[in-house]
């Protein structure tokens, strides 16, 4: 699963912790069947109503999602919507149409790149809907710059609230059996030293191939050295050719989904994101953190502002490989190096828990319910 269906799982969960019910209307799309699966394990009733359309501004397109909508707010008299965008302009009719209920509503913006732009007469028509009743939420203040550019609206107007990891590691905590389990999973050698990656499996956003570049340079000069890809995407099969094209199959795992990721975490020496772009910080990344894992990653988006540059980690520019290889390099030849990074990673990762991304977003919820009943 991707950033946005994460934020969504955390918050249906805590919600249900709090006695709420809780209702989500998910896309009929495949990409989301594991979250639905996921979600009615966390109690919630799931609905398939949402369409992807070819025209989401049209009238027509905002009449069908209401239809579709209404029969669910109104059996469940619904008192909170929150509204979770993996792209700043993706559901558009959702939102126009969810505007004409005097309901509180929450929109959190998940993604979003530096380059997108957006015609100034939709940016007009979400400022107009934004008044009624809306809050918007950005997961890094580099996020709410670009949403404030986006829509021409003042940066104050967009609250910030951080995405949290539930990973909390002790420091000195020994990692000798999740080393040694990795490692006999992966069947390499016990000394066998390992760069894990958490992410989708997408050309567009996570910049894969700049991590096989890199790879090449550090497998030249470090044979003992193993990448491990963790997670799925619609671009797999591109990744597996890249690296057999440069010669790395026997250096390159591609593990797929799995839900034992702090236990792989904890068993590697290195994680590395090759992200072009987010919408702040990825989950992966402060969980890696959060762990005491060193990081390399690229100083886009809202990373900066979690990962910084030669006390919590080492930055790079994105599609930089030589930069990102020679990082990855000075961690993996300089143990102390590693070591001082790791434990300013995770004390770093403390002020980005989960507890705080749901405690604010929940302290938000309640203050336009308190306003909404006066």
């Amino acid at each position: 699963m991707g950033g946005a269906e994460e934020y969504t799982l955390r918050l249906a969960g805590e919600a249900r912790k709090r006695g709420w019910n809780v209702s989500a209307a998910l896309a009929l799309d495949s990409s989301v069947d594991d979250l639905e699966h996921l979600l009615v394990n966390v109690g919630a009733r799931v609905f398939r109503k949402i369409h992807y359309a070819a025209n989401p501004a049209s009238r027509m397109e905002i009449l069908r999602q209401l239809g579709a909508m209404v029969p669910g707010l109104i059996s469940t008299r619904t008192d909170v919507l929150h509204i979770v965008l993996p792209w700043p302009t993706f559901g558009w009719a959702v939102i126009r149409g969810l505007s004409f209920f005097s309901i509180p509503t929450f929109l959190s913006f998940q993604l979003a790149a530096s380059g997108i732009e957006m015609p100034e007469e939709v940016a007009a028509k979400y400022r107009a809907i934004r008044k009624k009743h809306k809050e918007w939420i950005a997961i890094s203040y580099e996020n709410r710059k670009l949403l404030s550019r986006l829509f021409g609206i003042r940066e104050q107007e967009i609250s910030v609230i951080y995405n949290g990891t539930d990973f909390v590691e002790v420091s000195g905590t020994d990692t000798t059996h999740h080393r040694r389990t990795l490692r006999e999973r992966l069947k390499v050698a016990h000394d066998v030293r390992i760069v894990a990656t958490v992410a989708r499996v997408d050309s567009v956003q996570k910049g894969y191939r700049y991590l096989v570049e890199a790879a090449e340079d550090v497998i030249r000069k470090s044979k003992d050295v193993r990448f491990l890809w963790v997670g799925d995407g619609p671009d797999i099969v591109d990744l597996r050719q890249q690296i057999d094209h440069k010669g790395l199959s026997r250096h390159f795992f591609l593990d797929g989904h799995r839900n034992d990721i702090a236990d792989i975490l904890r068993g590697s020496d290195v994680f590395a994101l090759p992200t072009l772009f987010e919408g702040g910080s990825s989950f992966a990344l402060l969980e890696a953190m959060a762990v005491g894992l060193p990081c390399v990653a690229t100083a886009v988006s809202g990373i900066p502002e979690v990962l910084r540059d030669g006390l919590d980690g080492i930055l790079v520019a994105p599609r930089d490989s030589g930069a990102l290889g020679r990082a990855l390099e000075s961690i993996l030849t300089n143990p102390e190096l590693a070591h001082r990074l790791g434990d300013s990673a995770r004390e770093r990762a403390k002020l980005f828990s989960e507890r705080a991304m749901l405690d604010q977003t929940f302290a938000l919820y309640e203050k336009h319910l308190t306003a909404r009943m006066r």
